[in-house]
């Protein structure tokens, strides 16, 4: 294949990542088929599928475009400080409330898409060779911060990754719901982000 050709796979490719949010978007994940993608982006059903050989599969492709696509600070820095960890906290929180992209993603795949455990087996599956869990990088940077003594010894790595990643889902859900602004959210995500871990921080208000 030239290299022309394979960009423009790409260009298709990321086409159909593009087409299939919006469609899944306003009509759920279940009720979405490839004949819909496939007309939301000008092609035939087939040539979607010579993208992409299931809807588990290209959801996973999609989940995988959504987050790299949004990410904006670099992959491989490692945090120095809990300040840090809250910065990137607080900037992905602004991120979120202020793009209609994210939250048009994040309002798919929390309210609009049917989760059996099948199909997380499946997209899991998918997505396992690709990026670790939110709780597990989480929990990797949390213990390098414990090894630098941001953090005392005896914090629960494991439990405070968990804490968070909870905090977070919470309030996105009441962003996602309209129950909160983006002020609050914000707020939220402070006030919670200084509870859970102040209380294991070797300095204080990080």
């Amino acid at each position: 294949m030239s290299r022309r050709t394979k960009a423009e796979a790409e260009e298709t490719r990321l086409r159909i990542l593009e087409a299939a949010l919006d469609v899944f978007y306003r009509k759920g994940y279940s009720r979405t088929t490839f004949v819909d993608i496939a007309r939301e982006v000008g092609m035939t059903k087939g040539a979607v599928y010579w993208h992409f050989k299931s809807k588990p599969d290209l959801l996973a492709a999609m989940i995988v475009h959504e987050r790299e696509k949004h990410l904006t600070h670099p992959k491989k820095i490692q945090l120095s400080s809990l300040s840090e960890l809250r910065n990137l906290l607080l900037e992905a929180a602004r991120q979120v409330s202020t793009n209609k992209d994210i939250q048009k993603f994040e309002f798919f795949s929390h309210f609009q898409i049917e989760w059996s455990e099948e199909l997380m087996t499946k997209v899991h599956e998918k997505l396992s060779e690709l990026r670790d869990g939110p709780t597990k990088k989480l929990t990797k940077t949390l213990a390098y911060l414990q090894e630098i003594g941001e953090l005392h010894a005896e914090a629960d790595l494991e439990k405070m990754s968990m804490s968070l990643f909870a905090m977070w889902m919470g309030a996105l859900q009441l962003l996602l719901r309209k129950l909160c602004d983006a002020k609050q959210f914000h707020a939220l995500l402070e006030q919670n982000f200084d509870l859970v871990v102040g209380q294991y921080a070797t300095r204080p208000n990080p």
